[in-house]
């Protein structure tokens, strides 16, 4: 990661970049804590922002245990996850163009263990932070900057009790084929991401809604992407394809060549966005 990789995404269109964190990497107390990982945080956001385009910073990876790698959990823990929201927000939160994306996909779990917090079992069982502990966490370091918090199910789903806040954008992520392309996939219809997207919709009529994340397992096929984006145009929703990388062993590669010079090369997955982010029709 360079700061040319930021300045090819706004050369593109971007206004918006979701940054992966790791909670076992920033806390000092985790035995895979990395003392340079807040220096490149802080590089990055300062690449992003400089641009005018928004920080998003994603919890992606966590760490129940202290010795525990970080990895995507069923959902965000406590004490850590609480810890590293209280820390991120106090260094960034009075950058207006940093926003909080609170947790990536809790899965696995209960709508009341989303919202609350409880038990939640992989290889351990373990305290869950609930999605209203993590957004208090966040506003009790006095930031007001936007809240991204996606839903259950992988994202997929709306929880039967949203979060009580302000400043909140409810985020879905949409895969049909999540690691392999038809024939290998076992959607019925692969290419269609309304299934999904369609049980927010109602939940858009009165809230801030994004497909937070979605991709292809291909990049020389754009059409689910392309509907994706449709769909989300149709309805006013802000959307964020996955994934700002060369195709060179990423299957879900929005770029094909990255030159010294010039600007980036689109995929063909990437040709929909790059269109939809000039304001082109495809």
């Amino acid at each position: 990661m360079t700061e040319q990789t930021f300045v090819q995404a706004k050369a593109w269109g971007a206004n918006l970049v979701r940054v992966a964190l790791s909670e076992s990497l920033w806390l000092t107390n985790s035995c895979t804590y990395s003392s340079g990982y807040e220096a490149k945080l802080d590089e990055a956001v300062n690449w992003i922002t400089s641009l005018g385009m928004v920080a998003l910073l994603n919890l992606e990876f966590n760490s129940p245990m202290p010795c525990q790698s970080g990895a995507q959990q069923e959902m965000a823990d406590n004490p850590g996850s609480i810890e590293f929201w209280n820390q991120v927000a106090s260094r960034y939160g009075k950058n207006p163009l940093v926003a909080f994306d609170l947790y990536n996909e809790p899965h696995n779990i209960s709508d009341q263990v989303w919202l609350d917090g409880g038990q939640a079992t992989d290889t351990i069982t373990y305290e869950a932070a609930g999605m209203q502990s993590l957004y208090d966490t966040v506003r009790a370091t006095g930031t007001q900057n936007l809240i991204f918090i996606s839903g259950n199910t992988w994202a997929n789903t709306v929880p039967a009790t949203l979060v009580s806040g302000s400043n909140i954008v409810y985020s879905v992520h949409d895969y049909t084929c999540p690691t392999d392309p038809p024939p290998d996939c076992s959607s019925k219809a692969p290419y269609d991401p309304s299934p999904i997207l369609d049980q927010w919709v109602t939940t858009s009529m009165t809230l801030p809604l994004v497909v937070g994340e979605f991709g292809w397992p291909n990049p020389n096929d754009a059409t689910y992407i392309a509907n994706v984006i449709a769909f989300a145009q149709a309805n006013g929703w802000g959307w964020n394809a996955l994934a700002w990388n060369t195709s060179s062993g990423n299957p879900f590669a929005l770029v094909s060549q990255a030159p010294g010079t010039g600007t980036w090369e689109p995929t063909a997955s990437g040709m929909p966005v790059l269109a939809a982010m000039a304001g082109l029709a495809w």
